[in-house]
């Protein structure tokens, strides 16, 4: 396990012994794990997006984390995808998280079908149409609830750029290639998600050192919670009611405001 972590968390050192390299990445983990911990107290404290259940998923972000980083790395995309099929069937339930899979399972399946590319997207949109119609209530059902503003999230744009991608793949990708792009643990609990290019997500997949990738994206994170507890400040204290409203100060002042709560959808765009 140890051998697998020094091969697949950055490249043998010259002159640098195997012990030396373990205990330098040792440190390091510490170092991360430390941060990341810090990072999750706050997102704690100060209850951050807790209306979207976030707080539910912290013990399986710290735990998936450590798991993670010691994994050999041909194991490490099947944990993530297994971490974020546990993380929605908490927070959405057996029932609920297991028609969101199951969906997102079918969506991906009709990107495969050895039909021609039309008929493939011809399917997909009438599934489309019909979660669609789920999530407008015109069908009854007792388990759309959320999921469908999170299926849609995942793949409406997604889907998009990977059925285009796939015709250029120069190498075809492995099943959780594939599984980890769609369902992405993030993704479960902040709707509004960036939209991530698939041939980008495959080649800048660990194309550096672990380590710097886990730092940049505790940074990343750290980043979030000060733009959200920013967007507290300005929309408690400095975003006036409309009816309150008086004179150009007043209107300036609405403006500015209004302009500063786009932090909020900034967070989900890094």
């Amino acid at each position: 396990m140890i051998g697998k972590l020094a091969d697949s968390t950055a490249a043998p050192l010259a002159g640098v012994s195997f012990i030396e390299q373990v205990k330098a990445s040792g440190l390091k983990f510490v170092v991360v794990t430390a941060q990341l911990a810090l990072v999750l107290f706050a997102i704690r404290i100060f209850e951050i997006e807790n209306g979207f259940g976030f707080q539910h998923l912290l013990p399986i972000i710290f735990g998936g984390f450590v798991i993670h980083a010691w994994l050999p790395e041909r194991w490490r995309q099947p944990f993530f995808v297994g971490l974020t099929l546990a993380g929605i069937w908490l927070l959405f339930g057996v029932i609920g998280g297991s028609w969101l899979i199951v969906i997102g399972l079918l969506l991906i399946a009709l990107a495969h079908l050895p039909a021609p590319m039309w008929i493939r997207i011809t399917l997909i949109v009438g599934v489309s149409a019909v979660l669609t119609a789920f999530r407008a209530g015109w069908v009854e059902t007792t388990w759309s609830g959320g999921i469908i503003a999170v299926l849609g999230s995942m793949f409406m744009f997604r889907m998009a750029l990977y059925l285009y991608d796939m015709r250029n793949e120069k190498k075809p990708a492995t099943l959780f290639e594939r599984l980890s792009y769609f369902f992405q643990l993030p993704n479960i609990v902040f709707p509004f998600y960036p939209i991530v290019d698939y041939i980008t997500f495959r080649r800048t997949y660990y194309d550096r050192d672990a380590y710097e990738i886990y730092q940049k994206g505790v940074l990343w994170m750290l980043r979030g919670v000060i733009h959200l507890l920013m967007y507290r400040v300005v929309y408690y204290y400095f975003t006036p009611a409309v009816e309150d409203i008086q004179g150009l100060g007043g209107v300036v002042l609405f403006i500015v405001s209004a302009y500063l709560l786009y932090l909020r959808v900034r967070v989900c765009s890094t």
